[in-house]
């Protein structure tokens, strides 16, 4: 299982997101954020969010993506658009751990 130190100890490198037979898109892990339960209680995993910035103008809709990174390995992960930056027209993705 991922944890909040292995996320946050790759933040800022290159992702692949999968879905499916589609092509395979790059993201970046720009911000790895604690939950708002900052002490968990005993036995349970810390809460954390990743966000991925995606391609400019292509936007992979919410559902169940394999992503990869070198570090980690593959992540199957239920994974949701939240916005776009107006300027660059790359989507950020959110992706939660409880």
């Amino acid at each position: 299982m991922l944890t909040y130190e292995a996320a946050k100890a790759v933040e800022g490198s290159a992702f692949t997101i999968q879905a499916g037979a589609g092509p395979t898109l790059p993201l970046t892990l720009v911000e790895v954020q604690l939950g708002r339960c900052r002490t968990p209680p005993p036995g349970l995993p810390q809460p954390f969010s990743l966000y991925l910035k995606g391609t400019p103008r292509v936007m992979c809709p919410q559902g169940t993506y394999v992503l990869e990174n070198g570090t980690l390995g593959r992540l199957e992960v239920f994974v949701v658009p939240v916005g776009d930056d107006p300027e660059t027209g790359e989507f950020l993705y959110q992706v939660i751990f409880n």
